[in-house]
């Protein structure tokens, strides 16, 4: 989550994930912080295609649309030779709220 990654942060004059994603983004430090954060994601990625086999993921609110943080994440499923075709939400960052209403329809 954002608020996971902008926790592990040491910058002083950074905000939010928003400010970690953009004024720090050329930092090393951040850099780190994104490539674990990535690395998490898609070993869940993984597990969860061997499980279901699923063929597209939608990737939404403010961590997953953020230019770096895509961009990183897009890298590591290419490095992992994944055939997942992956797009961004429509929904932007509201995509949370909307995946869990669904969910509550659900049961």
């Amino acid at each position: 989550s954002g608020l996971s990654m902008f926790k592990q942060n040491k910058f002083k004059n950074c905000k939010d994930t928003k400010d970690l994603l953009t004024k720090f983004n050329n930092k090393k430090e951040t850099y780190k912080i994104i490539k674990n954060a990535v690395e998490a994601l898609i070993a869940g990625i993984i597990n969860m295609h061997r499980f279901i086999g699923f063929k597209k993921i939608i990737i939404g609110g403010s961590v997953g649309l953020n230019y770096f943080f895509y961009n990183n994440f897009m890298e590591a499923i290419k490095k992992n030779n994944l055939k997942i075709s992956i797009s961004r939400s429509k929904l932007k960052n509201k995509s949370e709220l909307y995946g869990c209403l669904a969910f509550t329809k659900i049961k």
